[in-house]
C-alpha cells in the first residue's frame, strides 16, 4: 500500500448541526496519516466556533477563517493549505466517512494511478447508492477516457468520494464564476481529469455517507435556460479543444436529460422556447448527428402549444416515435 499525506479538505458553512459528526468521523479514520483541513467560508452560525474548539485537541486540524466567498473558493484555499500533502479528498461538512475511508483510498493509489472513484455511499437512511449505473459494473478501473466522459455527464461528478494526487490539482479547478454554484463540482472533476492520462482505480463498496439535506442547493436549485448557457460555456471550456469531437455526446447528453427532466415539462409556453438555450442544443444536436428518440426531437424543435400536445397524444395513444 502506499502511504502518504492525505489532505482532506471540509468547507464549513452553515452545518452548525453537522459539522461536529462530520469531523469526529475524520478524526475516527484508521490510516491516520491526514490533516484535516477545515474552512470556515464566513458561516453564520456556530460552526466556526465549534472548529475551532476541535482544533485545539488535535495537531492534525488547522482552521481557516475567511469571509464568505463560496464553496468553490473554500475548496480552492484548502487545497493551497494543503501544499504539503500528497493528495487531496474533499468532504461536506454536513456529511461523513466510513471510518476505513482513507485506507481503502490509500489503498488503491499507485504510481499508475492518478485519482481514485468511490463509486457508491450510504444516505442518511442507511440506504446504499450507485453514483450513476454506468457504475453497477464498474471493474476495479476505468479508462481515463471513459472516467472524463462520464464526468462531462455529470455522471459522478460530485467534488467527494475521490481521493486526488494533489499534483493534477491545478488552479484552473476551480476558476470558475460564484454565478455557478450548481453543476460546478462537474467542471472541476471534468478540469482535474484531464490533468491526467492514467486510468482511475474504483471502489464500489460505499464509504461515504452524503446527507441529503431539504434546505440543500440540490433539493432546490430550479435551472433556467439563461443559466444552463452560463454552465454550457464553462463545461466547454474545461474540454480541450482537440478532445471536443471525442467527448461531445458526453456533453450533450446532459444538456437533452436536464431538458427532458425539467424543461420539456412546459408543453403550453416552454419557457425555453426561442431561447439561446433552446436555438444551441438543435444546432448542436444537428451538427454532432446526436441519436435521440424522434418523439423527444418533435418536441425539442416545435414549441407551438397545439403541435406539442398532438405529439405527446400520438406517442402516448399510438407508442409512436419510440424508437430512435
Amino acid at each position: 500500500m502506499k502511504e502518504g499525506l492525505i489532505g482532506v479538505i471540509v468547507p464549513v458553512y452553515k452545518v452548525e448541526k453537522y459539522i461536529a459528526e462530520c469531523i469526529e468521523s475524520i478524526l475516527a479514520q484508521t490510516y491516520t496519516k491526514f490533516r484535516l483541513i477545515l474552512i470556515d467560508d464566513g458561516t453564520p452560525d456556530n460552526a466556526g466556533k465549534i472548529c475551532d474548539e476541535y482544533a485545539k485537541k488535535d495537531s492534525r486540524i488547522t482552521v481557516i477563517h475567511q469571509e464568505n466567498a463560496g464553496v468553490t473558493r473554500a475548496r480552492a484555499r484548502g487545497v493551497e493549505e494543503a501544499d504539503d500533502c500528497e493528495f487531496i479528498t474533499f468532504v461536506d461538512g454536513d456529511d461523513m466517512l466510513a471510518e476505513e475511508a482513507l485506507k481503502m483510498y490509500i489503498s488503491c493509489m499507485n504510481r499508475d494511478v492518478d485519482i481514485v472513484l468511490n463509486s457508491k455511499y450510504y444516505t442518511e437512511l442507511g440506504n446504499e447508492v450507485n453514483i450513476s449505473p454506468e457504475y453497477q459494473q464498474s471493474s476495479s478501473t476505468i479508462n481515463i477516457k471513459e472516467y472524463r466522459g462520464r464526468m462531462i455527464a455529470t455522471h459522478g461528478g460530485m467534488p467527494w468520494g475521490k481521493l486526488f494526487k494533489r499534483n493534477i490539482i491545478t488552479k484552473s479547478a476551480f476558476d470558475i464564476p460564484r454565478e455557478i454554484f450548481y453543476g460546478e463540482d462537474a467542471i472541476m472533476n471534468t478540469r482535474i481529469a484531464f490533468n491526467t492520462s492514467r486510468d482511475v482505480s474504483v471502489i464500489i463498496k460505499p464509504l461515504y455517507f452524503y446527507r441529503q439535506k431539504s434546505n440543500g442547493v440540490c433539493n432546490n436549485f430550479t435551472s433556467t435556460p439563461d443559466y444552463e448557457e452560463l454552465l454550457r460555456k464553462y463545461i466547454l471550456l474545461s474540454i480541450p479543444e482537440e478532445e471536443l469531437n471525442n467527448h461531445y455526446k458526453n456533453y450533450l447528453h446532459r444538456r437533452i436529460w436536464l431538458w427532458q427532466n425539467n424543461f420539456n415539462k412546459q408543453i403550453r409556453r416552454p419557457s425555453w422556447a426561442n431561447t439561446k438555450f433552446h436555438s444551441t442544443l438543435i444546432r448542436e444536436i444537428e451538427q454532432y448527428r446526436y441519436n435521440m428518440k424522434k418523439s423527444d426531437w418533435l418536441l425539442l424543435k416545435y414549441t407551438n402549444p397545439f403541435i406539442r400536445f398532438l405529439i405527446i397524444y400520438v406517442r402516448k395513444t399510438f407508442n409512436l416515435f419510440s424508437i430512435k
